[in-house]
């Protein structure tokens, strides 16, 4: 089991996109659209991204929310 800190960015839509999240990791980063089904639309993106990269995700856990209040922290579970 291997613990991660994975932080997110909401960015709004444009004329031509629409609303998206951006996940960063260390180095990596990746943005995936917006998911407005999902309870937790950040924790949604953290998971979808992670397993993209071919990681398998435990858990997901909310530690903060950024200073500029348009992204959060969490801290994720590896298997």
């Amino acid at each position: 089991m291997n613990k991660a800190g994975v932080s997110t960015r909401y960015y709004g839509p444009t004329n031509y996109r629409g609303s998206r999240i951006r996940v960063a990791w260390g180095d990596d980063h990746k943005t995936v659209s917006y998911d407005y089904a999902a309870r937790s639309a950040h924790e949604s993106a953290v998971r979808e991204v992670l397993e993209s990269w071919g990681q398998t995700v435990e858990t997901v856990e909310h530690v903060c929310t950024t200073e500029s209040g348009r992204g959060s922290v969490y801290s994720v579970t590896l298997a």
